[in-house]
């Protein structure tokens, strides 16, 4: 699949469409709508994935067009969107499309600022449940998971935390065993991870 495309949300439940966007990364940007959603995010568009979450439902992804060059975004996504609104589809869009910001163009202020807007904000269950479901089969780069690792190893955790842990790894105890596969992959993770850390 190209990595330039336009795409639809459309709702699982009346199987109509509800939004039409842009994509210059492939797959990524339509799924990172249930994350901002999730996070915080404002709009009618918003709005509705968060009460699909909170009924149990994700919205499906459809590829309307595939592009050459990303040239071509901008203008396909408002003539879908025309068409959409011509034919009566129920979308969420809050503009005629070929607008927005890429947030490879967000500056240090703008990630700080969402950043503080996003903090202490709590998820409900089935908010936690889809955000965790859509970063399933997400790829990690390297730079990322060290991250990951060196916020977990400074983090002091309180002894809540740490007993929960225990109590949890205490009630898999025995339950799992993993297939010989299984070992192979974390194996060949483990070696991976140690050659990176060498670079």
């Amino acid at each position: 699949m190209s990595e330039f495309l336009i795409y639809a949300l459309v709702d699982p439940t009346s199987n109509k469409v509800r939004y039409i966007g842009k994509s210059t990364v492939g797959l990524s940007r339509p799924r990172a709508h249930l994350r901002l959603a999730l996070a915080g995010e404002k709009g009618h568009k918003a709005n509705w994935i968060r009460s699909l979450c909170d009924s149990g439902f994700d919205y499906r992804i459809v590829a309307l067009e595939e592009l050459a060059t990303p040239d071509l975004c901008n203008e396909r996504e408002i003539a879908w969107i025309a068409y959409g609104r011509q034919a009566g589809w129920p979308l969420t869009n809050a503009t005629d499309g070929g607008d927005g910001v890429s947030s490879n163009s967000w500056t240090d202020e703008m990630r700080a600022k969402i950043s503080k807007a996003q903090s202490g904000k709590v998820l409900s269950p089935a908010q936690y449940r889809a955000l965790m479901d859509s970063l399933v089969g997400v790829p990690k780069s390297g730079e990322h998971r060290r991250k990951i690792s060196a916020a977990l190893k400074s983090r002091e955790w309180s002894e809540e935390e740490i007993e929960a842990k225990r109590a949890s790894a205490r009630s898999r105890k025995g339950r799992w065993k993993p297939s010989p596969g299984h070992l192979a992959k974390l194996a060949a993770a483990n070696a991976r991870r140690k050659a990176e850390a060498q670079i």
